[in-house]
C-alpha cells in the first residue's frame, strides 16, 4: 500500500460512521446509501490530492450531500427519455452490457442499441446541464 493511500485511510476512514449517517439521511427515494457512501469514498480519494486537511469530517459529509444530489437529479433526468433510449443506456452504461449483449437482451439489432445510447446521452447530457448538473459533478 503506498503512503498517499495509507494517508487517505488515515484521514477519511474515522469519519465512516458519520459518512453513513449521513448518506442514510441524504439517500433519495430509490437510492441506497451504500451507494453514496461508496461514491463518496471515490470521490473524496480523487480529490484528496488538493485536499488540505481543513475538516475531514465536514469535507466527506459535504461530498456525501452532493453525490446524493447528483445521484438523483441523474436519476430524475434520466426517466424523463424515451424507455428505449433509458432501456438502453442502463443496460450499456449502468449495467455494463456490451452492445451485442444489450441487443440480445431487448430482442433488437446492435445498431439500434448503439443508435439508442448515443441519442439518449445526448439527450440525458441536454437534461442534466439544463438541472444544473455539470459533468465535472458526476
Amino acid at each position: 500500500m503506498g503512503a498517499d493511500h495509507r494517508a487517505f485511510l488515515d484521514a477519511t476512514l474515522p469519519y465512516l460512521d458519520v459518512v453513513w449517517q449521513v448518506a442514510r439521511q441524504a439517500a433519495g427515494e430509490g437510492q441506497d446509501p451504500e451507494d453514496l457512501v461508496q461514491e463518496t469514498y471515490l470521490r473524496a480519494w480523487a480529490a484528496f490530492g488538493s485536499y488540505r486537511g481543513e475538516n475531514t469530517r465536514a469535507w466527506l459529509a459535504a461530498i456525501v450531500v452532493i453525490a446524493a444530489l447528483d445521484a438523483e437529479q441523474v436519476s430524475r433526468c434520466l426517466a424523463l427519455l424515451p424507455e428505449p433510449q433509458r432501456e438502453c443506456i442502463v443496460l450499456v452504461d449502468v449495467a455494463g452490457y456490451t452492445a451485442r449483449e444489450a441487443a440480445e437482451a431487448l430482442g433488437c439489432p446492435r445498431g439500434t442499441v448503439l443508435a439508442r445510447v448515443h441519442r439518449g446521452r445526448r439527450k440525458l447530457a441536454r437534461l442534466l446541464a439544463e438541472a444544473g448538473v455539470s459533468h465535472g459533478q458526476l
